[in-house]
């Protein structure tokens, strides 16, 4: 089984906060919200008005909740001054790993910086609740939600100051990868009045410490691991933050069986993220043109095959497996292998004469050995009797294949010398 993989574009972003004394300067549980726009909380604005009611779809506040239910939905929250951090609860409904909630901030209400994207919204009973930091001269937030299926529920926001900031800030950002693909490491911790110069990286495999600032680390297994940072800076102040990655990983498989020239193709993909696709090569000189894992198909040429099936999952990774086997005779038509003998079979000498009977069609004759090389060709027009000479071919198994416009058989022969 040969590996193949593909980077995936999913950044998450990891940032600690710290657990200092805080004053709520905002909230809003929707409570009295009834998805329509005379119900809007005072100060927001929604570009959609939609909500849920039951306790499944909503925060530890209770019904109701927010849905957004479209694509590019978004809900805006009052202007505010001096909120540090921003906390919400979610949870995805009907949602596949592409749909995502952004966060964004605002000094004026004109620019905008995103401050998160939340992909693999939680579909688990409770839903998560998250916390962020957000800049001194915000002023502003938002969220939009990007849809591919599902929608979402949105619930609990509350904006907070913290009564003394971190002097320092450890944060990282780490991409999700296929299996085989190097991991890149970003370090976006700040320091509120120094530099920071220290970093630690514990990848979360048994791997040795990373002091680096930007590091890539490759994962020897598929799977999520977790990922301590530890920073420091010019002045000596020192964060640690807790995040993970996930190395995507997916498994082709495909096995053959044999009737005769008649293979059956069944394979599938495991171990990796949704649904899968497929493409197959049956080895038939047409490529990977089959898009379908479970396939029948006829072989017309004895010989030895190699069938492989590469398996994609939702997130763009990748695998392909191969089947070997060989045919050792096509099909027989018996319409007209009844008129077509051979002999003397086995032949002591690799003399042979073939008699066409009542078939007397422009025909061609080609030969084959076990391994399915070429050894005799010849054209027949008109003429239904044939000798054929493969006295300098070893002791063995032969395949005659005659063809005509319209039909063809394939007969087994024997040299014996």
């Amino acid at each position: 089984m040969k590996k193949y993989s593909a980077i995936l574009s999913i950044i998450i972003a990891f940032v600690a906060l710290s657990a200092t004394a805080q004053t709520t300067l905002q909230t809003e549980d929707f409570t009295t919200y009834l998805g329509t726009a005379g119900t809007i909380p005072v100060g927001w604005t929604f570009s959609y008005n939609g909500n849920y009611t039951t306790t499944a779809s909503s925060g530890i506040s209770g019904p109701n909740s927010y849905k957004f239910g479209v694509n590019n939905a978004t809900i805006s929250a009052p202007a505010f001054t001096n909120a540090d951090t921003v906390s919400f609860w979610v949870k995805g409904n009907g949602t596949d790993s592409l749909s995502n909630l952004v966060l964004v901030e605002s000094a004026d209400n004109i620019v905008w910086d995103t401050v998160a994207k939340l992909y693999k919204l939680p579909t688990n009973l409770t839903g998560q609740s998250f916390k962020y930091a957000l800049l001194n001269a915000t002023h502003y937030v938002r969220f939009v939600y990007k849809k591919s299926i599902g929608n979402c529920a949105f619930d609990d926001f509350k904006l907070t100051r913290n009564a003394v900031g971190p002097p320092i800030t450890a944060a990282f950002n780490a991409a999700t990868v296929c299996f085989g693909t190097t991991t890149a490491f970003s370090d976006i911790s700040v320091s509120d009045s120094g530099i920071v110069n220290s970093w630690s990286w514990n990848f979360g495999d048994g791997s040795p410490i990373n002091n680096t600032a930007n590091p890539t680390h490759l994962y020897l297994t598929s799977g999520t691991f977790p990922i301590t940072l530890i920073v420091s800076d010019n002045l000596s102040h020192l964060d640690t933050v807790n995040g993970s990655v996930s190395v995507d990983s997916v498994v082709s498989t495909i096995s053959s069986s044999i009737v005769g020239n008649v293979v059956t193709f069944t394979g599938f993909g495991s171990n990796g993220s949704g649904s899968y696709s497929y493409l197959l090569d049956v080895d038939d000189g047409g490529g990977f043109a089959i898009t379908s894992p479970n396939y029948i198909y006829t072989y017309s040429i004895p010989g030895n095959y190699t069938a492989c099936l590469i398996t994609y999952d939702s997130q763009g990774c990748l695998d392909t497996s191969c089947t070997s086997f060989t045919i050792l005779a096509t099909g027989v038509n018996k319409i007209i292998s009844s008129e077509v003998l051979i002999a003397p079979n086995p032949s002591n000498n690799g003399l042979f004469n073939i008699d066409f009977g009542n078939t007397n069609n422009q025909s061609s004759i080609t030969i084959h050995n076990v391994i399915g090389k070429i050894v005799f060709t010849k054209e027949i027009d008109g003429n239904t009797k044939q000798h054929i000479d493969l006295s300098n071919q070893t002791n063995g198994v032969y395949f005659v294949t005659i063809k005509n416009d319209k039909e063809s058989i394939t007969k087994k022969i024997i040299i014996n010398k």
